[in-house]
């Protein structure tokens, strides 16, 4: 008992406490994945300014240069390949060179500056200067084993008419640059290795009078940015990375990602090939930071190659713009394993603090397990007979029932109200709401009356009827009675309800068998006792019909009274026939063949009342397990029935049309079959159209009345359901349901 109690106490408090801890756990942790992301913020714009750094500082080299190669252009360099070019066309080259032409630096000179600047730089694996013919005239190399610059010499000098970024630049105005883009660097069609990232600068120089006088020529090893970006990307919390305007990794600190551009079994790994969600977003928005189901990423857009000096970029693709859009991407990803590992000293402590706490909620549920314990052990008998009391109640194929003392609520249902009310059981609560709903509306007002006065009457016995989800009624047997207190107060009622359908159905069997054998053995009776007289009757009425034969009026009243006699016949042997017990043979049978059968035995009816039968079927299946010639009898009195129903002088319709839809249906569990025939007749003024299954009921001015009554006792034989309704054509539409198996 103290350990059951203590678990209830512990348990709920050590959740509020862990729920309590969660909370505050979650919102620091929300806190730290906070501080991380602005870290992560601080270091891609951190990235980012490194690269537009680094691109400025190139620009701010590449005017220097060109300035060197301005004073060059001017001197020797200049007039020199103006000669090569002109000797070529025939013209004097010295004429290439006006007299007043500044004061430049030799070629040698020019070659030593470049010199001076790779070993000075460290970051430029070439510079160079064409001609206007595309010819190197100075190319200085840079060794990175020793950091010396090297001078071409002039048996070496290449011819790089052909190359892109000479004919680019070739076609840019004075003070426009080209940019290429940043790849790795080809020798002789394969990548060079180790490989060497590289961009090339190129812009045109001018001499003094502003003509183009050559191209320079500068070749960026873009090694040393990435391993700057690497350096700073060593201190971030996350993997920084870097990527190009086309989804390509340029830095992803040594993965095989990298330059996969470049090699064409590698083309695929790209952003937008791996990951397009990330693309997507990184393609619309200049910065931000996304949660995804990989992890944190962190990015922004750069724009290298927008400048703040008084140059025009250009690219490859477009010489002649002014302009340059060509972004990277700067991207920190923080996975969900480094995430947890910066939270782990913040589990680590709260893991501390939960301890304690818990601790203490222990020691707290054993004080109170303790007392609850004593107070426990006076009701444990008020329980156990509580229990008892339940277990019977739930065991019990009645519903019992307990409500409150204004019998508008249950306090208790027993688990039998789902299974007979046949709806699940929610609460009691529901249960009433249930219960109420499902009374049948001609005995709502009596069940509702009764239970209203039951205080006076000190209870109630009831019999009513309900009707469950899925349409069937059952019949309920209700009664309540009143719980009192001590005082005699009434403090509420309790009850049993019990299903008493098959009861009910049982006495309505019994019922209709006795009248049957009733109405059977006097019709029976009648018919022997004046089977006699009949014959006797008619044995006279033919003599006298003889005698009469030349008395056509006398004649007549004979032949109407022979009629007469037939009729009366014919009654007592459809009475008795209706009063007989059914004898049933069942055989699996095509219903449409049946129908299509009964049509063709009532031909010369149909076509006398020049009736149209038009028919509409949902259903391929017409094989059902029935008692043809019974079933064939059904569909004679719904068709008579139907051809019938304008012979009364008070029906008004010009033509007789019978509609027939076939469909398939369910029948509680079991798979059926429906045809309904709806007639353009008169129908049912009063709406009560069940009344034509009443024995001898007719409105017809000839018949017995008990052809409809006959036929819903061979169609409940079947396990079947047959109504009648007002139908959509002005008519009485009469359904037919039969399951396709017994």
């Amino acid at each position: 008992m103290f350990r059951s109690r203590f678990v209830r106490y512990a348990l709920p408090l050590t959740v509020t406490v862990a729920a309590l801890l969660g909370f505050v756990y979650w919102q620091a942790a929300e806190s730290r994945r906070s501080e991380l992301q602005q870290t992560e913020e601080k270091y891609v714009a951190l990235l980012s300014e490194a690269l537009a750094d680094d691109f400025s500082a190139i620009i701010t080299d590449l005017m220097v240069l060109e300035s060197v190669a301005f004073r060059a252009a001017t001197t020797s360099i200049a007039a020199t390949t103006t000669a090569s070019v002109t000797a070529t066309e025939g013209t004097d080259a010295t004429s290439a060179t006006p007299p007043d032409a500044p004061i430049g630096i030799s070629r040698h000179q020019l070659a030593e500056s470049f010199r001076q600047f790779v070993e000075k730089k460290r970051v430029y694996d070439q510079i160079r200067f064409l001609d206007l013919s595309g010819m190197e005239v100075v190319r200085v190399n840079y060794q990175e084993r020793d950091g010396s610059g090297v001078i071409v010499a002039d048996d070496q000098l290449q011819q790089k008419q052909d190359r892109y970024y000479f004919q680019a630049a070739l076609q840019l105005r004075p003070g426009q640059v080209f940019v290429s883009p940043f790849d790795l660097n080809v020798e002789d069609g394969q990548i060079e290795m180790p490989i060497k990232p590289t961009i090339r600068f190129a812009m045109p120089v001018v001499d003094a009078q502003g003509r183009k006088s050559g191209i320079l020529v500068l070749n960026y090893l873009g090694r040393e940015m990435l391993n700057r970006f690497a350096r700073l990307d060593a201190d971030s919390p996350g993997h920084a990375m870097l990527i190009n305007s086309d989804g390509y990794w340029l830095y992803d600190a040594g993965s095989s990602r990298e330059w996969a551009f470049m090699y064409p079994d590698r083309q695929q790994l790209s952003v937008p090939a791996t990951n397009g969600q990330l693309w997507q977003t990184l393609a619309t928005q200049d910065k931000n930071s996304i949660s995804l189901p990989q992890g944190m990423f962190t990015f922004t857009s750069v724009q290298p190659f927008h400048f703040d000096h008084d140059l025009n970029v250009a690219t490859l693709d477009s010489a002649q713009s002014t302009g340059l859009d060509r972004r990277w991407y700067v991207v920190s990803f923080l996975s969900n394993e480094s995430l947890a590992a910066h939270l782990a000293a913040l589990r680590n402590t709260m893991a501390t603090v939960a301890m304690l706490l818990i601790t203490a909620v222990l020691g707290v549920s054993a004080i109170l397990s303790r007392y609850a314990t004593e107070r426990e052990e006076s009701r444990r008998a008020l329980r156990v007979s509580e229990s008892r009391f339940r277990q019977m109640a739930d065991s019990i194929a009645e519903v019992f029932w307990m409500s409150n003392v204004d019998r508008d609520q249950f306090i208790y249902v027993s688990p039998a109200f789902g299974k007979i009310w046949g709806v699940p059981l929610q609460s009691p609560a529901d249960a009433y709401t249930q219960w109420q709903n499902a009374i049948h509306a001609d005995d709502r007002d009596t069940v509702l009356h009764a239970r209203r006065n039951a205080i006076a009457a000190d209870g109630f016995s009831l019999q009513y009827r309900i009707v469950r989800p899925d349409g069937a009624q059952r019949w309920i047997w209700d009664q309540g009675f009143a719980v009192r207190d001590e005082a005699q107060r009434v403090t509420g009622f309790a009850g049993i309800a019990e299903d008493i359908t098959d009861l009910k159905e049982t006495q309505i069997q019994l019922l209709q068998n006795e009248r049957l054998a009733a109405v059977g053995e006097a019709i029976t009776g009648l018919a022997h006792e004046s089977r006699n007289a009949l014959q006797r009757s008619q044995s006279c009425l033919e003599m006298l019909t003889k005698r009469v034969a030349d008395r056509p009026e006398a004649a007549d009243l004979l032949q109407r009274t022979q009629l007469a006699l037939r009729d009366l016949h014919y009654l007592y042997e459809h009475v008795r026939n209706y009063a007989a017990p059914l004898q049933l043979d069942f055989a699996t049978c095509d219903l449409q063949a049946i129908w299509q059968q009964t049509c063709d035995d009532l031909s010369e009816l149909i076509a006398s009342r020049a009736a149209r039968i038009e028919t509409c079927s949902t259903t391929r299946d017409f094989q059902v397990v029935v008692d043809a010639t019974a079933f064939r009898q059904v569909l004679r009195n719904i068709i008579e029935n139907a051809l019938a129903a304008d012979l009364d002088a008070s029906a008004d319709r010009d033509h007789i049309k019978l509609e027939v839809t076939w469909r398939d249906v369910t029948l509680g569990n079991r798979d059926g079959v429906e045809i309904a025939v709806c007639d353009n007749g008169p129908g049912f003024r009063d709406g009560n159209c069940d009344r034509i299954f009443e024995p001898f009921f007719t409105t017809k001015t000839r018949g017995t009345g008990l052809g409809m009554a006959i036929s819903r006792r061979i169609i409940l034989a079947h396990g079947g359901n047959i109504y009648a309704e007002p139908g959509n054509c002005g008519g009485l539409r009469v359904v037919v349901q039969l399951p396709r198996t017994m």
